[in-house]
């Protein structure tokens, strides 16, 4: 939840960090791109003129409910931008790209997810049949506890 909360939301430390990624900006993406595609021989990632890698075919293909995650994420950053506009404010784009850290940042977290989506899945098995305690046996939270956490 943490890495994907971009570290907002549930650190177990105060200082934790979050994990670092096997991809770094090869090439530097000039201007503002406008398109992006992957190599999977190389596992590099192009946006525009700018190279990452390594990226692997896992994370770029990488879906959740049928959604590939990086493709998506980029589509968004392009020069023309996919998705609905609601306004003429979603026609004001930037110049130049400025989103490779982010985008580095994604990368590492797509892989970590990855890494760990083999034991997350054992432990959802574990907890789906594990026993259920009836919500009887809890206590009513407080008004308090119903509030959402503050920043």
């Amino acid at each position: 939840m943490w890495w994907h909360t971009w570290s907002e939301r549930f650190a177990a430390k105060a200082n934790a960090k979050l994990p670092g990624g096997r991809a770094s900006e090869r090439a530097a993406v000039g201007g503002m791109p406008a398109n992006f595609g992957y190599e999977p021989e190389s596992q590099e990632l192009i946006v525009g003129n700018g190279i990452f890698a390594p990226v692997s075919p896992e994370v770029w293909n990488f879906e959740v409910s049928g959604l590939r995650v990086l493709p998506s994420w980029l589509g968004y950053r392009m020069k023309n931008r996919k998705g609905r506009k609601s306004s003429e404010l979603d026609l004001i784009r930037p110049k130049r790209w400025t989103q490779s850290k982010e985008l580095l940042l994604l990368l590492s977290i797509l892989e970590h997810t990855i890494e760990v989506t083999p034991r997350a899945a054992e432990l959802l098995d574990q907890i789906v049949n594990g026993p259920l305690i009836p919500a009887s046996d809890l206590p009513p939270p407080t008004p308090a506890e119903r509030k959402p956490p503050r920043n």
